[in-house]
């Protein structure tokens, strides 16, 4: 059972970033890819976890193109629902991505599953994170499941 205090905190984040302008979150997710770009773990990393952003999450398409474009390996979380958890399913471009079962997109089922301690980086969507770096999610616990 998720505890009131989480709860609450997710909803107040919400609303925030709902009160930000379509023309500001494209600019800040702007900001935030050109930021990636300068950090040395991502021009040395040659497999990543990344993820399709939900409409309310950082757009980081351009770095997902990027990192094809670089020949790097690409993951993102793929939903198994057989499991009902998430596995990293590697995707060589945009073409082997398709709606997943919570609308975003992931590797087809016929990409191949890559463990995670493979991978040199990964970038984790969150609701919010807090200054020592834990993760505050949508209260599923998927993502924590996966990187656990």
């Amino acid at each position: 059972m998720e505890s009131p205090d989480k709860s609450a905190l997710r909803y107040r984040i919400r609303e925030l970033v709902r009160a930000i302008s379509v023309e500001e979150r494209q600019a800040q997710s702007l900001r935030l890819c050109a930021a990636m770009r300068e950090e040395s773990v991502w021009r040395s990393a040659k497999s990543l976890l990344l993820f399709a952003p939900l409409p309310d999450e950082p757009d980081i398409a351009p770095l997902l193109h990027e990192a094809w474009s670089a020949g790097k390996l690409v993951a993102l979380p793929r939903f198994d629902g057989q499991t009902g958890r998430y596995a990293a399913g590697v995707a060589r471009n945009c073409s082997e991505l398709s709606a997943g079962r919570f609308g975003a997109l992931e590797p087809a089922a016929d990409c191949p599953v890559i463990s995670l301690n493979q991978l040199d980086l990964a970038l984790v969507p969150g609701v919010a994170f807090d200054i020592a770096g834990r993760r505050l999610g949508r209260g599923k616990g998927f993502y924590d499941r996966l990187l656990a």
